[in-house]
């Protein structure tokens, strides 16, 4: 007999059950008939016994025997169809149907004679799988259980892969998957708070990974270091330090240890220094701090000889400031009464601490007599480039001589 194929239905069993019984073979002598039909949708393996007029039906939810007289009343096999069972599909999701051209394709075929409803691929363990499912690869290939298929089908991850965005996506080498998955971030990036968090644009996970912070916030020294409550970020990042230290000069500068920060967060000067009267204050050249933050002559300082008169800008006149070796070397000559002077000089930048730099100094000469002269050079490694002013102080009164472009005005 010519082999049926499974678009063959329940007829072929009862064709040959009834040939076997009309036909001029005798029952002794016909041979059992097998092959595989469908039966309302579910594909079986059938052997039909002509000698004993019943037909077995097989697949993998069991097998079941009937008879010709209960096939010619219309009978089928109920016990293993529908095959998977009801009640073992409950579990499995409804899957948006694929165009008609992918859902009877023979990738709902399995080898063990199950056929996957529309929108399913039969894997080649025999399970059903939407093609909807991130573990389907194209064509019959499909990712095991807890894994993905990524970069255009072409392999598969752990789904729990910090590199893994769902939907298919994947970051490349160095990249993990943050923003609640909406994208890819270096590892490395400051703005990384592990797993899959982040901080957004232009902040910086801190305190282990805890929270976030302005990447510009004074507290923030970089490379995920924090400052405590009440410092800031100082020494060119290096290290935390009170808002309230005298060496804070403001922003992320700060005077070397043992100094003071003054003129205006300007200039950095020794705590020690007789002139520093703290809070940021210090006194002119030639006087020192007094109690209560006041300036004056130095207690015991020497005035004897000198005129309490009031100092008025004509005094002015009275100190010359001449180069002995330009940028180098100053000879200053006072032509009236003695006084205490000191002059402001000007240059390039000069280094005052490791991260305060100034382009002004002074330089404190004492007392200068009537006639008599004071030599100046600048801090080691500087270079003087003009007069910025002359200090002058006598017992009773004290006046600065500002210069315009290394002279007095006229």
């Amino acid at each position: 007999m010519r082999r049926r194929g499974p678009e063959r239905l329940i007829g072929f069993v009862l064709c040959t059950i009834l040939f076997s019984l009309t036909g001029s073979l005798s029952p002794s002598l016909s041979l059992a008939q097998s092959g595989y039909e469908i039966i309302n949708g579910t594909r079986v393996f059938t052997v039909v016994d002509q000698a004993a007029g019943v037909a077995t039906f097989s697949n993998d939810c069991g097998s079941q025997t009937l008879t010709q007289t209960q096939l010619q009343q219309g009978a089928i096999p109920t016990d293993i169809i529908p095959c998977p069972r009801p009640q073992e599909q409950r579990s499995a999701p409804e899957p948006t149907p694929l165009p008609s051209t992918e859902a009877s394709d023979s990738r709902q075929l399995c080898t063990n004679g199950q056929r996957c409803n529309d929108g399913y691929l039969c894997t080649s363990d025999n399970r059903c799988l939407s093609l909807q499912s991130d573990r389907y690869c194209g064509g019959r290939r499909a990712c095991a259980q807890g894994q993905a298929c990524v970069d255009n089908n072409t392999h598969c991850v752990a789904d729990d892969d910090p590199r893994y965005c769902g939907n298919r996506r994947y970051c490349p080498q160095g990249q993990v998957c943050a923003d609640n998955n909406s994208g890819c971030i270096s590892s490395t990036d400051i703005r990384y708070c592990g797993g899959r968090s982040s901080c957004p644009q232009g902040q910086a996970c801190v305190d282990n990974n805890t929270h976030c912070i302005a990447d510009d916030d004074p507290r923030y020294c970089g490379n995920r270091r924090y400052c405590p409550q009440g410092e800031v970020c100082a020494d060119n990042n290096s290290g935390c330090i009170s808002s309230t230290d005298p060496r804070y000069c403001g922003g992320r500068t700060s005077c070397a240890q043992g100094q003071a920060c003054v003129d205006d967060n300007t200039n950095c000067i020794s705590q020690n220094d007789p002139r520093y009267c703290g809070e940021g204050h210090y006194c002119e050249p030639g006087n020192v701090c007094l109690p209560g933050h006041k300036c004056g002559p130095a207690p015991g300082a020497s005035d004897e000889g000198m005129s309490n008169r009031p100092l008025t800008s004509a005094d002015c006149k009275c100190i010359s400031v001449l180069p002995i070796v330009p940028g180098v070397e100053y000879k200053i000559t006072n032509s009236c009464g003695a006084m205490f002077v000191a002059v402001l000089f000007t240059g390039d930048i000069l280094q005052l601490s490791p991260n305060v730099t100034a382009l002004s100094s002074w330089a404190r000469l004492g007392e200068i007599s009537a006639g008599t002269e004071a030599t100046a050079k600048p801090p080691e490694g500087w270079t003087i480039v003009s007069i910025g002013a002359v200090a002058l102080r006598n017992k009773g009164s004290a006046i600065t001589c500002n210069y315009v472009n290394g002279a007095l005005p006229d």
